[in-house]
This record gives C-alpha cells, structure tokens and sequence, in this order.
C-alpha cells in the first residue's frame, strides 16, 4: 500500500478509498459522494485540499451528487 493510500485511509476512516484505472484515489463518502483525488500530489497542501473538498460534499444536500 502507497504512503498516500495509507494518509487517506487514516485522515478518512469513514470514507472507502478505491484506486481507479488511471493513477488516482477515488473516496466514496458515506452519503453515496465522490471525491476523486491525484495520486501524484502537488504541492505541500494537498491534504488539506482534500478535507476541503471532503466537507464540501458531505455538506452539499442538493444538486448533483
């Protein structure tokens, strides 16, 4: 398992991380949302850019999902 696999896994504990064919991270929110993730981060903030996407979909109710 890849350091950063093993990072998404424990920040989101709650969410089911699947690799896709293409060389990225996909999380599956509990609330039947994705968030698809670069598996070649790119830049020293990156995890903090997936929490953020991460709360924004599990606080988005309408739209599409």
């Amino acid at each position: 398992m890849r350091k950063l696999e093993r990072e998404l896994r424990r920040e989101f504990p709650f969410a089911r991380v699947e690799t896709t064919g293409s060389n990225h991270y996909r999380l599956r929110l509990p609330n039947g949302r994705t968030v698809i993730v670069s598996n070649t981060p790119g830049c020293r903030e990156f995890l903090r850019h997936v929490r953020n996407d991460v709360r924004r979909k599990m606080e988005s109710q309408g739209g599409r999902p």
